[in-house]
């Protein structure tokens, strides 16, 4: 077939293949025209045909046709005909490929059902994020909007023995645009709802005959999504900027060097979660019903906050059952775009990211030295209940006033005489309300919480591969990866200042800490690796891949999660003494590898043909839990386990009618054992591993029928089934056994169960009783005993009942989903291209994405842990002319304007078992005018 240019493109793959693009491998301007006729022949239908696509899966360039591997690629055109905007959108246009905010300052992008959804500071993350080739442990790339790319390539299922770290779901890699050897520049602004406004450009300038440079950068400002009804402001809006500046020496034909620098910033009032949802428990147990979640608010007399400081709800006599609900009249909107709460949140990040890359191309062999920093942070502060709470009724009452001064004279005439009640700043001495340091003083129930860390890496590795013209060919390399991070997670309350002050009994003396600290002082992760790969052709059709990879994991946590639990300390001082850290290392080594069969037959119903066999092993890490009291829990250990996969495929990848349609297919079976996931129960996170089976098969499509039209579709199927196992869930710790009875620890604010075992069920009211005492505690000091812990040490037999303890009762998880897995997710996309006179053209697109119910909690506890089948529609118009020099468009994201919940977070027991609900941007439409410039 007779291509009308013969310059290499960089195109998108399988399904993904949206068009044929003006683009060259080094990028002909920040943005390539959405032209179909461009590329193709002169209205000719036999010049009708997908372009070959050029991938470096294999750490070498291919056309992605001839990659035995599961992979998508997108380059810069295909970025934007999708309006594939930034690492969230990609879920759209990948086969089982998922994406969902996660708490805290995280997320959680998924490949056939693999992500990172634990809750560690030492977890790895099952999805290999790489930017240039180099793997990221932290990256800020769903932050980052795209711009400047030259590709992005997904591929799904193991990489091991290529890529810098194991991945034992995929990789994600992200390849900017290099500096080349003609100047060229362009530059885009669009405008929108919201108020949105984003500008970028980017400028190519040869310095000399061998030394390119290239700069780019891009603007965003919008206002927010999200209306604070309390402040009367708009929340979740987007001030952020990011500047990347590249270098390209040429020192001899056969040598390449290339240098990037690159920085972003962010300060907005991004929220962590769109929404709390809860179904309020009126019994102030639970906090929450482990039935559905409704638009409402925990029970804050079963939170810790709210009962520790119960006397400020009740008075000085708290002989009611339970605590008063200070939320039961808070508003929490029925809309996802509508929150009520007392401060809007607060977001900065930012990261710098270096890479140098050397490559010296010898007669048979080529050599890599890549070489990579990155150094980034975050700060996140919001309100923690997305809520106003009430007045504290005893603040207002001359009774409990008078009680408190005679009681305790020190602390009331310091803090409360004004009828308020102080909550405590963050600082680095963790003195807080004790020493002075308070943010402001309220009558109301007030809390807040931060999320913020810091972290650093540096990379290297070595590569080097073979040409040789014979059968056999090999590749092998070697990196070194270290990592270094501190990350910091608190809860404030003036309820639990409140106990701190008076929680000892002794007027004067506070308890510290007045908040809740999982402080992460120091977590590193040094892994180094060796790999190989070696490739036997024994005939012209037939190749194997060989790959091995050993890899060593040197992990070290020095970390606490202090609450009230640091020595007596005098109101006033400047330091308090708290329990030590926890210092612990831990190392894995394990080889891993892949073997890969790949047949290229001659049929004659297709151009060109690939089928393939694989089967791999992958491994990812083990870590640390985050601290726990071992009392609490005495069966728990510290650590998790590293996961294992066992991964099979098999694939074809076709080109038939002439070139006019690819037709991908893949079929895979994983075996896991000791998956990672992950629960919250009693203030703390546990990783639990769990064995798991996931099958699926994907169907990639694209269709050319014409110079004008264009057609592609995916079409995915993922069934995940965890296998024999048991967990407790903290929705329901009884596990929905009758005749179990839950009850409240007045001390933490845990739950704990006592089981009947077919004796007379406990008496009900005992968690009245137990629901009452803490109430008491500010006022005639605290129980010495926590109520958990002493009905663990009770020998019931002893009194002649058969009844036991247990901090949760197991429930079955086999045969269960994995979370965030939907079984069937579909793609659609079309194009036209209508001829205008004078030499213009107009380009009208839609695309179409669908997928399944899935589940938020591997518990699959229904209706509360599903979230519902969701789907969203994009189109644009696009208006250029043939020469490509300019272009206007106009577009909308999400055309219903749907609230798609994509993911839940349930919090623990002390904080009422809300949760956090994470859903898609709403519907969005602007235009956007570029110009390219050669």
């Amino acid at each position: 077939m007779k291509r009308v240019s013969s310059r290499r493109r960089y195109l998108p793959a399988g399904a993904t293949i949206l068009f044929v693009s003006a683009l060259s491998a080094t990028g002909s301007g920040l943005h390539a025209q959405q032209s179909l006729s461009e590329g193709l022949s002169e209205g000719s239908s036999e010049g009708v045909f997908v372009e070959e696509v050029v991938v470096t899966a294999q750490r070498r360039a291919q056309s992605l046709q001839e990659v035995p591997i599961a992979v998508s690629a997108f380059d810069a055109a295909a970025l934007e005909r999708l309006q594939i905007e930034q690492f969230t959108d990609l879920q759209f246009s990948t086969p089982n490929v998922t994406y969902s905010k996660a708490n805290f300052t995280g997320n959680n992008f998924q490949i056939r059902g693999i992500g990172n959804a634990l809750v560690a500071a030492s977890s790895d993350s099952g999805v290999g994020i790489h930017v240039n080739d180099l793997p990221l442990n932290a990256p800020r790339l769903f932050e980052l909007p795209y711009f400047d790319i030259e590709r992005i390539e997904i591929l799904r299922g193991p990489q091991g023995t290529l890529f810098g770290r194991n991945a034992t779901g995929g990789v994600v890699n992200m390849i900017t645009n290099k500096p080349g050897d003609a100047f060229e520049a362009s530059t885009e602004v669009e405008l929108g709802d919201y108020s949105s406004t984003r500008a970028e450009g980017m400028v190519n300038i040869p310095l000399t005959d061998d030394l390119f440079a290239r700069f780019a950068g891009i603007v965003t400002k919008r206002d927010g999504y999200t209306e604070n009804l309390f402040t009367g402001n708009d929340v979740d809006d987007r001030d952020s900027y990011a500047v990347r500046a590249a270098l390209r020496w040429l020192p001899t034909d056969a040598t390449t060097v290339d240098f990037m620098a690159s920085w972003f910033d962010e300060d907005s009032s991004r929220t962590r979660s769109q929404k709390q949802m809860c179904n309020n428990d009126p019994t102030a147990v639970l906090g929450c019903l482990p039935d559905r979640l409704e638009f409402e608010l925990p029970n804050s007399a079963a939170t810790i906050a709210g009962g520790l400081s119960s006397d400020l709800i009740l008075g000085p006599v708290a002989l009611a059952p339970f605590g008063l609900d200070l939320y039961a009249n808070s508003p929490n909107p029925a809309d996802f775009r509508q929150v009520h709460m007392d401060f809007d949140p607060i977001y900065k990040s930012d990261e710098l990211f270096l890479d140098f890359q050397l490559e010296h191309r010898f007669e048979r062999h080529t050599l890599n030295l890549l070489a990579g920093y990155q150094d980034t942070s975050v700060f996140s502060e919001a309100d923690y209940n997305n809520a106003v709470g009430q007045p504290y009724p005893a603040l207002s009452d001359p009774v409990w006033a008078a009680t408190m001064q005679a009681a305790f004279p020190i602390v009331y005439n310091t803090y409360f005489s004004q009828g308020t009640v102080p909550i405590s700043e963050i600082t680095d001495s963790s003195v807080g309300v004790i020493g002075g340091e308070i943010r402001r003083f309220s009558n109301l129930v007030d809390a807040y919480d931060r999320s913020s860390g810091e972290s650093d890496q540096v990379m290297f590795e070595l590569r080097l591969s073979s040409d040789y013209d014979g059968a056999w060919n090999y590749l092998v390399g070697a990196n070194w990866f270290d990592y270094e991070n501190w990350t910091d997670y608190y809860v404030v309350s003036n309820g639990l200042d409140y106990f701190s002050l008076l929680g000892s009994g002794v007027d004067g003396i506070a308890v510290p800490t007045p908040f809740f600290h999982s402080d992460t002082d120091f977590y590193g992760l040094t892994s180094s690796a060796a790999f190989g790969e070696l490739y036997f052709a024994p005939a012209e059709t037939v190749k194997i891949t060989m790959g091995l990879r050993f890899t060593r994991d040197e992990k070290e946590i020095r970390d606490r999660a202090p609450l009230f639990a640091g020595q007596p300390t005098p109101i006033g001082s400047d330091s308090v003494v708290l329990p030590p850290y926890r210092e612990d290392t831990v190392e894995f080594t394990e080889t891993t590898g892949r073997l890969v069969v790949d047949w290229t037959p001659e049929i004659g119903f297709t151009e060109s043909t690939l089928v393939y066999g694989s089967y791999s092993r992958g491994y990812k890490g083990g870590g640390f839990n985050p601290p726990f009291d071992p009392a609490v829990f005495p069966n728990t250990s510290p650590n998790f386990e590293p996961e294992f996969i066992n991964a099979y495929e098999i694939g074809t990848k076709n080109s038939l009618a002439g070139g006019r349609v690819q037709a991908n297919i893949t079929g895979f079976y994983y075996d896991y054992e000791g998956l990672q996931v992950s629960r919250i129960q009693n203030r703390t996170s546990f990783n639990d591993n769990v064995d798991s089976k996931i099958w699926g098969a994907e169907l990639e499509l694209t269709m050319l029928p014409s110079d004008r039209w264009l057609i592609n579709a995916n079409l995915s199927y993922l069934k995940t089934e965890i296998g024999e196992v048991s967990l407790v869930d903290t929705r329901d710790p009884t596990g929905g056994d009758p005749g179990a009875t839950l009850i409240k620890d007045y001390t933490n604010y845990s739950n704990c169960v006592i089981n009947a075992n077919g004796g007379p069920p406990v008496i009900p009211t005992l968690q009245s009783l137990i629901g009452a005492v803490p109430a008491l505690a500010p006022v005639f000091g605290p129980l010495p005993f926590s109520v958990c812990e002493t009905l663990a040490g009770l020998d019931f037999s002893a009194f002649g009942l058969p009844y036991t303890w247990t901090d949760g009762n197991r429930v079955p998880l086999e045969g269960n989903e994995l979370q965030n897995s939907p079984e069937l997710s579909f793609s659609f996309g079309a194009q036209y291209t209508f001829p205008l006179a004078s030499g213009y053209e107009l380009s009208v697109r839609g695309d179409y994405y669908w997928q399944d119910d899935s589940w938020g909690r591997i518990f699959n506890r229904d209706p509360i842990d599903r979230i519902e089948s969701w789907d969203i529609i994009n189109a644009q118009v696009t208006l250029t002319p043939d020469d490509g020099s300019w272009y206007l468009r106009g577009f909308v994201q999400n055309l219903a304007d749907d609230d798609n919940v994509t993911g839940l977070y349930v919090t623990d027991p002390s904080s009422g078992l809300f949760t956090n609900v994470f859903t898609l941007e709403p519907r969005r439409y602007g235009v956007a005018f570029g110009i390219n410039f050669d």
